[in-house]
Order: structure tokens, then sequence, then C-alpha cells
């Protein structure tokens, strides 16, 4: 510039950097440092460096409204602006997924009436834009989104329209709608609370009718539930459930299920007519029978005719009265058991003089069995000179050879004594106690006892004695043990 003003004089060139009104200077814009509208960037471009206040907590610069202030920006260098998004502005698919992150818009950040209505076009918040916590609570004030500036939110437009209903809604019809729902929560709320009291009184009747078994109850005060009945014909399979049979008096039918049932007191039965008329009938003929009766408890019979010849019963007739009545079979008897019948019990005591029957036996000269089987029954059998035929049953029970010193005892074999000792050759019991051992003490010869049931000082024991071969000795002994000497000790059932 300093080569333009060559050649003026000082009052010319302050004429120069003058403006016409003299109050201020003149200022050229030089080329390259202004740009016309919506021309293109490029590298390298000249501008003008702007300059801003940091203010960690933002607060006003100016004085008052209309004052020259400051750009300001907090401590990261982000410039401090006011949203306020016109209608319109926000254009669909603006705000794409993820793009706000969790936190991004702190509590207050946006003021009332900040988001005009139709600011945010159909569409313009992608699904997934609004990160989880992305926005603070208390960050969207009190009438900061006003109405109608959502247009679209792609869900519902009341709460009766289907899952698919794409009807355009604003904001403030939602909040009307949430607002409607509440209230009548509200008053479905009372009526929960109406209907929960009455079924809580319901259930406590319920519960008042429920007794423990062999619990107290007292009348007039405790509940219970009343047992219905039907009157009328039903048909009950086996293990199924129903109704207690009853007259329509109210009367409960009962069923003695083929027991007895005891009833006290007075039973009245209503009789049909013809339960009447047999009931009739029978008090006529026991009149009848009752008429026939002379005294006592005999009934008079008048025979009016001969008895007719036959096989027909006559009834008893008196002892010794001379009347021939034939041939009588006896098909069955049971004799008395007393001193003259011919009977008597058994284990009864004998007496003397007492009757019986004399017992025959058969004489058979070759005894042989008469009995056509075992188990059968069979005569008692004697021999020619009379005597009855009897088996020595001495060691049917078994027998043992003993030829050594070894105590031998009959304890193998229940209810068993030995009944006789056969010595072949000359023998000697031991002198102990078990030398030989009487199965009743005193009764029969031992090594310990000199059979005082006999003889009171006449017997002797018989210990050291020499019982010689061939000799046989018959008793009960439960053992016995040699000194020497060989036997052979047969065993019985005792």
């Amino acid at each position: 510039m300093a080569s333009d003003l060559h050649g003026f004089t000082e009052q010319e060139v302050l004429n120069k950097v003058l403006n016409t009104t003299s109050e201020s200077f003149k200022v050229d814009i030089v080329s390259g440092s202004e740009y016309a509208e919506d021309s293109a960037h490029t590298d390298a471009d000249t501008g003008q460096f702007i300059l801003g206040v940091r203010n960690d907590t933002l607060a006003a610069l100016g004085g008052t409204d209309g004052d020259y202030v400051p750009f300001q920006m907090n401590s990261s260098g982000a410039l401090f602006v006011e949203a306020a998004v016109e209608s319109g502005q926000i254009k669909s698919g603006a705000i794409a997924s993820g793009a706000v992150s969790s936190g991004a818009i702190a509590s207050g950040a946006v003021a009332s009436g900040a988001v005009a209505s139709g600011a945010v076009a159909s569409g313009a918040i992608a699904s997934g834009a609004v990160a989880s916590g992305a926005i603070a609570s208390g960050a969207v004030a009190s009438g900061a989104v006003v109405d109608g500036a959502v247009v679209t939110l792609g869900a519902k437009a009341d709460a009766k329209s289907t899952a698919t209903d794409t009807t355009s809604i604003t904001a403030m019809q939602v909040l009307k709608q949430i607002s409607a729902s509440v209230q009548e929560t509200a008053t479905d709320t009372g009526t929960i609370d109406s209907d929960t009291d009455a079924i809580k009184t319901a259930v406590e009747i319920i519960d008042n009718a429920v007794h423990v078994d062999d619990a107290a109850f007292t009348l007039g005060t405790h509940s219970g539930t009343m047992m219905m009945g039907f009157a009328g014909t039903q048909s009950v399979n086996a293990n199924d459930a129903g109704a207690i049979a009853m007259e329509t008096d109210g009367s409960i039918h009962i069923h003695d299920g083929g027991n007895t049932i005891t009833v006290d007191g007075t039973v009245t039965a209503n009789l049909g007519t013809t339960d009447n008329a047999v009931l009739d009938a029978i008090a006529a003929s026991l009149a009848l029978l009752d008429n026939s009766i002379a005294s006592g408890n005999e009934l008079q019979v008048d025979v009016v005719g001969s008895l007719p010849a036959g096989s027909a019963a006559i009834g008893k007739l008196a002892a010794n009265d001379g009347v021939d009545i034939g041939d009588v079979d006896v098909t069955s008897i049971v004799p008395g058991t007393g001193a003259t019948n011919l009977g008597k019990a058994e284990d009864a005591v004998h007496g003397s003089g007492d009757t019986g029957v004399m017992a025959l036996a058969v004489r058979n000269d070759d005894v042989a069995a008469l009995g056509g089987a075992d188990g059968d029954y069979s005569p008692l059998q004697v021999n020619a000179a009379g005597s009855l035929y009897t088996k020595d049953e001495t060691g049917e029970a078994g027998s043992i050879l003993v030829t050594g010193t070894t105590a031998v005892t009959t304890t193998v074999t229940a209810n068993t004594a030995f009944v006789a000792i056969q010595f072949i050759e000359d023998s000697v019991f031991d002198s102990g106690n078990d030398g030989l051992v009487s199965s009743t003490n005193q009764l029969y010869p031992s090594t310990q006892y000199a059979s005082t049931s006999i003889d009171a000082d006449g017997g002797a024991v018989a210990d050291s004695v020499t019982f010689p071969q061939g000799m046989t000795i018959f008793g009960r002994w439960s053992g016995f043990k040699l000194a020497s000497g060989k036997v052979i000790a047969y065993i019985a059932h005792v």
C-alpha cells in the first residue's frame, strides 16, 4: 500500500485511510483472505484466527443482553454452544446407530424448548443410535422437546393399535396416553384393593371351617362346611366318589354293610299296605296257636281218627309203654360220661363200680394184620392161651455197641433212654458219677444212687460191680461209661 501513497501529501495520505465521514479507518481486505459464498476449499487458503476464552464453568462474560462477548471453551477446548434445533433440521438417518455413546448427553444439557416441533424427521434416529446411558438423568429439561418434534416413533398410534401400526404420533400424544394409563391404573388399583379385600374375607371364612382332628369345638362360635346330599337315584362305580343319599325331607339313607345296626330308643316303621296285610295275617295265625295252648307251654293236640298205617313218624313214645314200634336203626349215639354211663371222658378219674363196656379181642394163633391198611381200625389179638399179642419195642429207637471207656449218652435223639444193656463179656462201669446214670434218681441201678425209691436200705450202688458175660439189665438210663468190658445198649422212646 505504501507504493500507492507516493506523491501524496500527508493530508492526502490521511484522507486516503479515513472513510468519508472521517470517523474511522478505511480498511481494504486484500485478496486471499476473503472468499465468495459457497466457494470450494483448497489447501493453504488464508483466513483469520478466531480466539475464545477458556471458561471451565460456563458463565456470562457480557454485562447485559446485547453486549459483545467472546467465544467460550471448556477445559478440553470444546466450544460451548446452546442447542436450539429448529423444525425439520435433523434429517432422516442423521444420527446413525451408535452415534450417541453412553454418558454423551449430561444432566441438563438439553434446555426447555431446545428441540422445536418437527425438528427430528421420521427415521432421523437410527436403531441403536442412542447407546444405553447416553442421556443422563435430567439431561432433557421439562419442555425441551416441543410437541411434534419427533414426527414418527414407528410404534403404535395408541394403546389400542396393532403391533405393526406405524401411524405417526407426537411425544405429547405419548405422554397423554401414559398419563391416561396411569390414571386408569390408579382407578383399577382401587378396584383391585376392593377385590383383594373380598378375596381375603372369603379365604378367612374357608379357613374358619378347617379344624384339626380332635381339636376343641365350640357351638355358635366355630364354623363348618355343610354336607350336601342327593335326593334321587344315582349310580356310583366302585372306588368313585358320590353324593350322600337322602330323602326329600332331608333324612339320610343308612346301609349296614352286611352287619347289624343298634338303634337306641323307639323305632317307627312306615309300612306299606302290603306289609300291614302280611303282619295282620301273621297276628291272626299266632292268635289261633295261642288258643290251642291249654296251659303252660304245652300245645293240646286232639286225634280225631285212627293213626294211618305206614311209615309215618308218630312222635316220642313213653318209656315201657309196651308198644312195639318195630325195628329201629340207630344212626348215631353219644353216650354219657357219668359213672353209670357207658362212655367215659378221656383222663377222667376212675371210680369203683363205674359202668363200662368190655373190650373183646380176636384169637389168632398165628398173629397177622387184621386191618386193611396202615391207619385202619383193627381189633386186639390173643394167642391160643389167651395171652395178648404185644410187640417188644426194646431198641426200636436204636442200639449201640460200646467196647471202649468213652462216656455214652442218648442226648442226640430227643425223648429217648437206654432201656436195656446186654453184656457180651464181663464188664465194670466207671466208678465216677457218669459210670451208670439213671434217668430217675433212686429208681434204677446207678453208680450214684442205691435205688432207695425201691427199698430204703436194701439197695447198693453199681460202683466196681462186675456184670458177667451174657447178662442183660433193664431200666432207664441217660448214659454210661465203662471201666472195662463190652456191651450192647438198646435205646427206646420214653
